[in-house]
């Protein structure tokens, strides 16, 4: 069956040539999901990441593969809904095929 997942309260980040995404968890006080997903919007990694005692981002969360996008979302939410690698990921709105963050000031 189709499976869907509307996410109001997380996090899309997009980078502009896909790579191997390296994510820690430095500083962060709940425990999270993240899917690495592809250029062509397949799910190529899932992580939950956990809250370390120290908040210093030790752990190491890779995408392995080059992948374009990574959603963040609160732990257990793709498990709950059955989200998988391989799945197909559709993006409802504008989210642009590649952004870049400006440098702060």
């Amino acid at each position: 069956g189709r499976k869907s997942l509307s996410v109001s309260e997380g996090m899309l980040i997009v980078y502009p040539p896909p790579q191997i995404l390296k994510f820690l968890m430095q500083g962060c006080l709940i425990p999270l999901d993240v899917a690495f997903i592809s250029s062509d919007k397949r799910v190529v990694k899932i992580h939950t990441m956990a809250v370390e005692p120290d908040l210093a981002g030790w752990n190491l969360y890779s995408s392995q593969v080059p992948a374009q996008y990574a959603l963040e979302v609160s732990a257990g939410m793709f498990q709950r809904v059955g989200v998988r690698v391989g799945d197909a990921v559709t993006f409802s709105g504008d989210i642009p095929e590649a952004a870049k963050a400006e440098d702060g000031p």
